[in-house]
């Protein structure tokens, strides 16, 4: 019930959750062997009762029914316009994560219409041959997949799986929705409704992988089941009930408000009447309290450098931090309505920003605060936070990664300006990759704390006070107090360093290597080989994800990581990830590069279902983690700078991302960086035939403008690649306007190099250059204040090179 309230769960109907409902002439629509009768009367069969409705279909197709219909018209005629059963407005009066049918029929889409305004969520109905889309929970829509076809596009070659063949067919196309089911079955939440299972040879061996035991868990729902089908659904996994889907959705809708109102205590209400708004900002953001239940995890350790969790906080195992006090002071400072409190912390990797968040959630609540953690796998929902602030005024919002979201804190930023509403938020970003963040951030006013590097003596001595309480010291414990001091110095009073070998000789990166020597198999090899390069990436991997990547079903992962490496990994969330983001690190770098490669290509070629333009305007978790691995500097530090084996990835992944123009210009980049230039444009122009917006034709300058930099090492001005790199980036300007920042940086940085690198020019190229500089130069001028303000730096450079290049006085 705790996975409904959070919309965690999804629903899978089968047959026999149509079997209440009728089709438009007042008769019951029927399931396998009903309709295996009909379509043997209808179109003058012999009798069939021994035989399958897929064999029955097969020898009915091409014939003309009795009545003179055709298969696709009967099937259409017979299994639209139906008359779906009461239940199912229960179903759709709560908030589902998705929906997957079995049925062909159109009952959810008739119920959704029919309830209209009362519905909670737009039904998104699409085919299993359709392209990939994503729900937009802003909208409160939920995808309804129909995993078999739609009778009202039966007319449609290879829509409709009934017969072996179309089974055969289904499998062996690999098409997206089918290899989507079979990702998140077995990894997340599922209800499933009238589906016994038996003979759907299609998702056979998807129900047969079996599932691990998780948060929440999954159900299947059948008027009768028999001890031998009880067993059998144990053994995949699945919880069996015995019930009508009538009696199983009217005791849900009425339970259902007690959950709400555990989540916030004040949005119980009945359920038809709760704001959607509430719903999904449940969803997204994770409520803090000091009390509830927190799962266990007996291998979980703080003390041996796994990732600081919420019930480390309240058990007081977090040591105090000086910026901690600050953080919370900047956050529950006074504002006047409108006004903000919005703090960014930043640091190094393993310095503890991780333990502050949570310290400063855990203060945030003694002050009588209500603090909100971020735990959604898309981008975060704006309208449902303005709710939440609005009802709520003293809620803390808390984003970790938040370099991911620069976009929507800013989009938020900026719908907040004129309201009467107070954000209260803190962001943490590690170092690398917070400047992203900050450039978007420009234009706003926050607050910046960053993390230091080493220890302060009072936080060294707060550190060890804390261990002796808990009985932690390890090596420490039978030095004086100023051994203890000098331990810490010894260290330069770095935490990662100090904490490695307090209890463990070994220290980080030797247990590491150990645990990946000692893997027994080598998927499981690949299973930390895959974990590692996400972690690297700074995700957690979806269980859905990791069982594709390597090899494992969820069950086998489950196993591998209980039994074998539960010391370097965890599964917490539906996701599996290294006890500490450094773990993966450290395993990453150990592993050769021949098998980092070999991980790249698998983690991509197993994202690639799940990612398409919807799915990146949504930010969703598989986005992130192919935008990041598709990022040029961090596939080249992770393959040793090797250019020509991070080309070779891009070669093995072409046929599943050849639609995105991000792949050709992450590719031309690299290829360009090689100097391989002639295929570097090939694959610029590719990405601007794919996309043409500022960024590829960008790009396209900036291929350019890098063979042009190659052909001046000779001395001699590169007219014609410069001039077609800067009519490229002059369409990219005009395309961006008054935010034309990329394209105006791009033309100063390689024209100054140019210049620097040809010094001897005549007066018809210099006056050519003056001119070109003093448009871009202008063109600078007429942004908008906050790009300006972020051009500023080159402004300054420009303006010095202008003189240094001679031109005279700027």
């Amino acid at each position: 019930m705790r996975g409904i309230a959070r919309s965690r769960y999804q629903v899978l109907l089968g047959a026999g959750a149509s079997a209440s409902s009728q089709d438009r002439y007042g008769n019951r629509l029927p399931s396998g062997y009903g309709l295996r009768d009909d379509i043997a009367s209808a179109f003058g069969l012999p009798a069939a009762t021994d035989k399958s409705l897929k064999r029955v279909y097969q020898l009915a197709q091409g014939r003309t029914a009795n009545d003179g219909r055709s298969m696709q018209e009967y099937l259409q005629d017979r299994f639209t316009g139906a008359q779906p059963a009461p239940w199912y407005n229960d179903l759709l009066s709560m908030q589902w994560d998705g929906l997957w049918t079995l049925n062909i029929d159109d009952c959810v889409e008739r119920a959704a219409n029919s309830l209209g305004a009362n519905r909670r969520q737009e039904v998104v109905s699409i085919s299993w041959t359709d392209r990939h889309r994503q729900a937009d929970q802003r909208r409160d829509e939920v995808l309804l997949i129909h995993l078999h076809g739609k009778a009202s596009r039966a007319k449609r070659d290879d829509e409709l799986i009934f017969d072996i063949s179309s089974y055969v067919n289904a499998l062996t196309s690999q098409h997206r929705w089918l290899k989507i089911f079979g990702d998140e079955f077995p990894a997340k939440p599922f209800i499933i409704v009238g589906a016994s299972l038996d003979e759907e040879i299609d998702l056979q061996g998807i129900i047969e992988e079996g599932r691990p035991f998780g948060e929440h868990p999954s159900i299947i729902v059948l008027r009768s089941i028999d001890d031998f089908q009880f067993g059998e659904y144990q053994k995949y996994g699945l919880t069996p009930v015995r019930a009508t889907a009538e009696d199983f959705f009217s005791a849900v809708k009425a339970a259902l408000p007690a959950f709400i109102d555990e989540l916030a205590p004040d949005e119980n209400q009945q359920l038809s009447n709760a704001p959607t708004e509430a719903i999904r900002f449940l969803g997204q953001w994770r409520r803090m309290s000091l009390s509830g239940t927190v799962r266990r995890d007996e291998r979980h350790d703080l003390y041996l450098g796994h990732e600081p969790r919420w019930s480390d906080a309240l058990a007081g195992r977090i040591s105090h931090r000086d910026l901690t006090n600050r953080l919370v002071r900047d956050l529950t400072a006074s504002r006047a309505p409108g006004q903000h409190a919005v703090s960014l912390l930043t640091g190094e990797s393993f310095s503890g920003k991780s333990t502050i968040f949570l310290a400063v959630a855990h203060k945030l609540i003694g002050e009588g605060y209500e603090p909100h953690v971020f735990s959604k796998e898309e981008a975060f929902d704006r309208e449902a936070i303005k709710y939440w602030l609005r009802r709520y005024p003293r809620s803390v919002l808390l984003l970790d990664s938040a370099s991911d979201f620069a976009y929507d804190v800013a989009d938020l930023l900026e719908d907040l300006e004129g309201s009467d509403l107070t954000l209260r938020l803190l962001l943490v970003e590690r170092d690398s990759r917070a400047d992203h963040l900050r450039y978007q951030l420009s234009a706003f006013d926050y607050d910046q704390a960053r993390l230091a590097d080493r220890l302060t003596n009072s936080e060294v001595n707060a550190l060890i006070d804390l261990l002796e309480k808990k009985r932690r010291l390890g090596v420490l414990t039978t030095m004086s107090k100023s051994q203890r001091a000098s331990y810490f110095s010894d260290h330069d009073r770095k935490l990662f360093s100090s904490m490695a070998e307090l209890e463990d000789g070994r220290g980080f990166h030797q247990r590491v290597r150990d645990e990946f020597d000692s893997a027994n198999s080598s998927a499981a090899k690949n299973l930390l080989a895959v974990v590692g390069l996400a972690s690297r990436l700074g995700y957690a991997l979806p269980l859905d994800i990791v069982k594709t990547a390597s090899g494992l079903t969820a069950a086998e992962v489950d196993q591998v990581v209980r039994t074998e490496l539960g010391d370097i990994l965890v599964i917490e969330n539906a996701a599996v990830s290294a006890r500490h983001r450094i773990f993966g690190e450290l395993l990453l770098a150990y592993l050769p590069k021949e098998m980092r490669k070999d991980a790249i290509v698998r983690l991509a070629l197993a994202v690639a279902p799940h990612v398409s333009p919807v799915a990146i305007s949504m930010a969703t978790i598989y986005y992130r983690l192919v935008r990041a691995l598709m990022g040029r500097a961090l596939l080249l530090e992770i393959l040793d700078q090797d250019h020509l084996a991070t080309l070779a990835v891009f070669s093995q992944i072409e046929d599943a991302y050849s639609w995105n123009a991000r792949f050709w210009e992450q590719r031309a980049l690299i290829g360009s960086d090689a100097e391989k230039y002639e295929q570097a444009f090939s694959w610029a122009q590719q990405g601007v035939a794919t996309k043409s917006d500022a960024r590829s034709l960008t790009t396209l300058g900036v291929v350019l403008m890098q063979r042009a930099l190659h052909e001046a090492e000779g001395g001699l001005w590169p007219t014609d690649w410069y001039e077609r790199a800067e009519e490229q980036l002059a369409d990219a300007r005009r395309l961006e306007g008054t935010r034309a920042e990329y394209p105006i940086d791009t033309f100063f940085r390689y024209t100054m190099r140019l210049v620097d690198a040809v010094p001897k020019r005549d007066a018809a190229l210099n006056g050519q250059l003056k001119t070109l500089w003093q448009n871009w130069y202008s063109s600078m001028l007429t942004l908008e204040t906050v790009s300006q303000n972020r051009l500023d730096r080159i402004r300054r450079e420009a303006a010095a090179a202008w003189v240094r290049a001679g031109f005279g006085s700027h």
